[in-house]
C-alpha cells in the first residue's frame, strides 16, 4: 500500500484520515465517486464570497473554506506567495484529510481538470469586463492607504490610479511567479488550467453541477434551490451581500455598502475610459467564448424551469427583504441591550 505519511504533516493526528486520502486517490473508488462532496468553483470577482456566504450558513461546521490562510497553515507560506497558483490533487487531499464530515468546499484553487469526480460542482461567471473592472477595484482599494515604501515586493507598478499599469502589473506577476495573469482568460483558465476553450465549455457543460450568471444571480440561487431539492435536500438561499464595491481592505470594513458604491460609481467614471473596456475585451476573447456558452446554458436551464420564475423571483425577493429587515432590528435590539448593560455596570461601579 502507498506510504501516506506525507499527508499528515502538516495535520492534527486526530483529524487525519488515511482512509480518506487512499480513497481520494483511487480511481477505482466507486462509493466515493459517488459521494455527494459540493464544491465551488470560486472565480474571483465573481460573487463568490456571497455564495460562500450561503453555502456556509447552510452547512455549518461540514463547510470548508479553502483560502490563503487554510492553504498557508498546511502547505506553508511560500505557497501563498504573491498568489496562490492551483492546488494538485495530492494538495489538496492533504488539506481535506486534516478535517471530518466535510460535505461542501469552497475555493479559487483547485486545478482543473482533476479526479475529483465525485465533486458536485457549482460556479458563477460573469461579463469578462466587468469581472476586471471589479477585480481593479478590490485590489485598488486593499493598498489605497499605503505609501510606495509599503508595497510588497512583487506590486512593481503603482497602479492604484491607472489601470494600463495594472495590467502590467499581472504581466509582471506572471513572468516572475508563474501565476497566471487574472486580467487575461482567466475565467477560462480556471476551468481549464490549459486555456483549452472546448475543453472548458465541454466541462460546464458535461461535468459541471451548476453555473450560475452573477448577472442573474437570484434566479440561479432559485435553480440551484430545486437541484437541491432533487437531491432530497434544503438550500436556504437568502443571503448579505458580501465585499459590494470594495468596501472591506485588510479584512476591515472601511464604510457602508451604500458609501462605497457611490463613491465606485464616480471613481469609474475617471479610471474606466471605453479604450480601457476595449482592451480589456481584447484581452479576454476566450472568457468571451465561456460566457456567451454560459449564458445559452442558463437559459437552457431556466427553460426548464417547473415554476413561475417571474413570480417566485419576486416572492423571494420579497421574503430576502423581511428576512433583513428583521435581522437589522433584532441586531439593533442586542445593540441597545449591551448598551444598556454597559450603562448599568458603569453605574455600578461609579457608585462604589
Amino acid at each position: 500500500m502507498e506510504d501516506l505519511s506525507f499527508y499528515s504533516t502538516q495535520c492534527n493526528k486526530t483529524h487525519f484520515n488515511k482512509s480518506l486520502i487512499s480513497a481520494l486517490l483511487s480511481p477505482y473508488n466507486k462509493d466515493l465517486i459517488n459521494k455527494r462532496l459540493f464544491f465551488s468553483l470560486h472565480i474571483g470577482k465573481t460573487a463568490g464570497t456571497t455564495f460562500k456566504y450561503i453555502l456556509s450558513r447552510n452547512f455549518g461546521d461540514n463547510f470548508l473554506g479553502v483560502y490563503s490562510p487554510t492553504i498557508r497553515k498546511y502547505l506553508g507560506s511560500e505557497r501563498t506567495t504573491p498568489s496562490v497558483k492551483p492546488l494538485n490533487e495530492f494538495e489538496f487531499s492533504e488539506i481535506l484529510a486534516c478535517y471530518s464530515g466535510i460535505e461542501c468546499v469552497s475555493s479559487h484553487f483547485l486545478a482543473f481538470p482533476n479526479r475529483f469526480n465525485h465533486f458536485k460542482v457549482m460556479t458563477f461567471l460573469r461579463d469578462p469586463v466587468e469581472r476586471v473592472i471589479s477585480h481593479f477595484f478590490s485590489f485598488r482599494r486593499k493598498y489605497l492607504d499605503l505609501s510606495v515604501d509599503e508595497f510588497p515586493d512583487h506590486m512593481k507598478y503603482d497602479y492604484r490610479n491607472d489601470m494600463i499599469l495594472f495590467f502590467k502589473h499581472w504581466d509582471h506577476v506572471q513572468s516572475e511567479y508563474g501565476v497566471h495573469n487574472h486580467c487575461k482568460n482567466y475565467q477560462t483558465y480556471v476551468i481549464d488550467n490549459n486555456l483549452d476553450i472546448d475543453k472548458a465549455i465541454d466541462r460546464i457543460r458535461n461535468n459541471f453541477w451548476f453555473v450560475g450568471l452573477v448577472e442573474r444571480f437570484d434566479e440561479g440561487l432559485l435553480l440551484l434551490r430545486d437541484q437541491f431539492k432533487e437531491l432530497g435536500r434544503s438550500l436556504d438561499i437568502k443571503y448579505v451581500r458580501q465585499h459590494v464595491a470594495a468596501n472591506m481592505a485588510g479584512g476591515i470594513y472601511r464604510e457602508s455598502v451604500q458609501k462605497a458604491v457611490r463613491r465606485q460609481r464616480k471613481e469609474k467614471k475617471v479610471l474606466v475610459t471605453d479604450e480601457i473596456r476595449e482592451k480589456i475585451k481584447e484581452m479576454n476573447q476566450l472568457d468571451y467564448v465561456l460566457y456567451k456558452e454560459a449564458k445559452k446554458l442558463f437559459n437552457e436551464r431556466l427553460n426548464r424551469y417547473q415554476g413561475n420564475m417571474k413570480a417566485d423571483l419576486s416572492n423571494y425577493r420579497r421574503q430576502m427583504q423581511q428576512w433583513k429587515l428583521k435581522n437589522q432590528l433584532y441586531g439593533s435590539l442586542k445593540v441597545n441591550r449591551i448598551k444598556s448593560f454597559l450603562r448599568l455596570i458603569k453605574g455600578k461601579y461609579a457608585g462604589n
